[in-house]
């Protein structure tokens, strides 16, 4: 089963997303409100998808990507 991980600050769009993700039954969707949750989760269960939100309080999403990459090259 692949794991994707989508954060994004509006609550209601990223729980649509998930519902099609779902439907199909070889996805996991985790759902993040902060990229900071993201991040400590990725440190003990990686993903194999993240979808992020760009523009996000306290870090938009080209800063996680950079950290995701850094994490994990």
């Amino acid at each position: 089963m692949r794991k994707v991980f989508i954060v994004d600050d509006d609550a209601t769009f990223a729980r649509i997303l998930a519902a099609n993700f779902q439907r199909i039954d070889e996805y996991r969707v985790d759902i993040f409100r902060t990229a900071r949750e993201l991040l400590d989760r990725t440190l003990e269960d990686p993903p194999d998808v993240v979808i992020t939100d760009l523009v996000m309080p306290e870090m938009n999403g080209l800063q996680l990507t950079r950290e995701l990459r850094r994490a994990d090259p």
